[in-house]
């Protein structure tokens, strides 16, 4: 895991490229990602695994439109799934009260 926080850049400034196996965040990174979008991805990747409602649903639209990884609606569909079923149990955690009341 400690792998996919290190990301290799040029002295010219070059983009920044993955050095990490496949199937993590920094691997998939486009190439076109600057050095802080990448750290941001694996940021997010990391706090989504901790149950971050939030880094789910970036980490979800990320993969859904592209932004900073390889588009990919099946890797979107997981940190969309996780961030819904945080959202039922505390809807379901919260009976009785209105639904606005609760931070999605």
């Amino acid at each position: 895991a400690a792998a996919a926080a290190e990301v290799a850049t040029e002295g010219s400034g070059a983009a920044a490229e993955p050095t990490s196996d496949p199937g993590t965040p920094a691997a998939d990174t486009a190439a076109g990602a600057s050095e802080g979008e990448a750290l941001a991805i694996v940021h997010d990747y990391f706090a989504a695994l901790g149950g971050s409602l939030a880094a789910q649903m970036a980490l979800g639209y990320r993969y859904l439109h592209g932004y900073g990884v390889v588009s990919d609606c099946d890797k979107a569909l997981p940190y969309y799934e996780l961030a819904a079923n945080q959202a039922v149990a505390s809807f379901r955690a919260a009976s009785g009260r209105y639904p606005g009341q609760i931070m999605l």
